[in-house]
């Protein structure tokens, strides 16, 4: 029996957005439907067709990845002025 990953499906719901929802959700259906179907034995699913699987957690670790580098990108860009100058070697007064 395949048991569903609820962790992954929690942060594939977490990403959908107006821009992903069709694809996302595709991709979420895709993956719970390969399950289904081999828990349930279904003809040419005895075995585990992992494949929807791999896809949806690429696109989840592709997506939390972007976001991660869009923080940390942020984040430097967030330096205030006069700390940025005595890194560059400035120094006031």
């Amino acid at each position: 029996m395949v048991l569903l990953d609820h962790q992954l499906l929690y942060a594939a719901h977490r990403l959908l957005n107006g821009a992903n929802v069709h694809h996302l959700r595709g991709l979420i259906f895709a993956y719970q439907l390969a399950v289904d179907l081999c828990n349930r034995q279904g003809p040419k699913h005895e075995i585990y067709r992992i494949q929807s699987e791999v896809d949806l957690r690429n696109y989840v670790h592709g997506c939390q990845a972007e976001i991660a580098r869009e923080r940390t990108d942020g984040a430097e860009g967030s330096v205030e002025p006069h700390k940025e100058a005595e890194r560059s070697g400035f120094k006031s007064g």
